[in-house]
């Protein structure tokens, strides 16, 4: 399913986990922290979210999850020596410096990432729906004259089929100009009518 930001929650993924269903996020909301360290740069075990390493390289004294948070400790020599100390999560305590980060900003990371790797194929997707939406409010979905759940969704489903059967006249009627494309016969660029 592919969905705009403001459907970003983790119940909303847990709930479509459940019933078999892959999200697709065009956006996200929030601001994407700029600051710090990406937390998606420190080697953090996919299944039990213990960071591993930093993003230098260097490998805790002890790592584990506690209160949301996935905690490793460092030895203030190898945070001390670091070049990525400015913009590192490291807070220097008494005997060593501890990194944490929240659970729930880990997953928010990895899914900016997918949402990152995923992005042209997201828009599009999605973009394709806003039109049909956009003609579906202009041709009275906009503000239903029935009230009532039932009500409202046989309206709706009438409505839709309509704009897709005015829509498969169109097409029969030959009101759609096929997609012209390129591709290259023996080094001469050719239209090619898809």
């Amino acid at each position: 399913m592919y969905v705009d930001g403001g459907f970003h929650s983790e119940n909303v993924h847990k709930t479509a986990e459940e019933a078999g269903i892959k999200i697709h996020l065009t956006n996200m909301t929030g601001t994407e922290p700029v600051q710090k360290l990406p937390v998606t740069e420190f080697d953090i075990d996919g299944n039990t979210n213990v960071i591993n390493r930093c993003p230098a390289g260097f490998v805790p004294t002890h790592a584990g999850i506690k209160s949301g948070q996935t905690t490793a400790h460092f030895s203030h020599e190898v945070c001390g020596n670091c070049e990525k100390r400015g913009m590192c999560h490291s807070k220097r305590q008494v005997k060593d410096c501890v990194v944490r980060i929240s659970l729930k900003s880990l997953n928010a990371s990895r899914l900016r990432e997918i949402m990152k790797a995923n992005k042209k194929e997201n828009v599009s997707k999605r973009a394709g729906i806003e039109g049909s939406n956009s003609a579906l409010k202009s041709k009275g979905l906009k503000k239903l004259r029935v009230r009532g759940k039932v009500k409202s969704t046989i309206v709706c489903g009438l409505k839709v089929t309509a704009q897709n059967i005015k829509r498969f006249v169109k097409f029969l009627q030959g009101g759609y100009k096929p997609k012209i494309t390129t591709q290259k016969l023996n080094g001469i660029t050719m239209p090619n009518c898809a």
